[in-house]
């Protein structure tokens, strides 16, 4: 500081080595449109604990300079930034996170991708392909699934009570599931009608 004396310095006030400036012709969050945003992205290589890391500092503008967020981004990474470019991509590529994290809970809650109790590593490598697959599809799809008429007869029966979302879509379809395999089971052990009947009126 002035007086010569040493403190410690928040990475979120640091000036970086490196800094420029990414526009973004239209930036979106929470249905709100920035037009000619700009990403003032900064970084560093910097010893923190016992060890180096890049630090990569993005902070969002409005067309008049205004902070979009209240606090800048900081990431800190073990990947080798080197330039304006690789920052770029490290931001870029961290905002992809919630979308994963979504992805991963659909797996576990919707897919139960930890419940299979295959032992072949080719079958399990497959199955998580699989999964994979199937969950970045309706991640991705969302917006047009949940316009679709029949979406919105399946996101009902998954207790959507008029709301048309990938959550109740994906809750909808499980239920379909159960009620296609409790048919085949039916069929398949010749239970009649009226058992069924009785059967439901037993345990309701």
């Amino acid at each position: 500081e002035k007086g010569q004396r040493e403190v410690w310095l928040k990475l979120a006030k640091k000036p970086l080595d490196h800094r420029f400036e990414q526009v973004y012709k239209e930036f979106r969050w929470k249905g709100r449109t920035y037009k000619q945003a700009r990403a003032v992205v900064s970084h560093e290589h910097i010893h923190i604990g016992n060890g180096w890391y890049w630090v990569v500092r993005i902070e969002l503008l409005d067309k008049l300079g205004r902070p979009i967020f209240k606090d800048p981004m900081l990431l800190v990474t073990n990947h080798r930034v080197h330039s304006d470019e690789v920052a770029l991509y490290v931001y870029q590529t961290y905002l992809k996170r919630s979308k994963i994290e979504g992805v991963f809970k659909f797996l576990k809650d919707q897919l139960g991708w930890e419940e299979f109790q295959v032992r072949d590593l080719l079958a399990i490598k497959h199955i998580i392909m699989l999964c994979y697959f199937v969950g970045a599809y309706f991640y991705e799809a969302e917006p047009e699934i949940t316009k679709n008429e029949h979406t919105k007869v399946i996101c009902r029966l998954g207790g959507g009570k008029g709301k048309a979302t990938r959550h109740f879509f994906l809750k909808g379809l499980e239920v379909l599931a159960h009620y296609h395999t409790a048919q085949q089971f039916f069929k398949e052990h010749d239970v009649p009608p009226e058992q069924l009947s009785k059967m439901l009126s037993e345990v309701t």
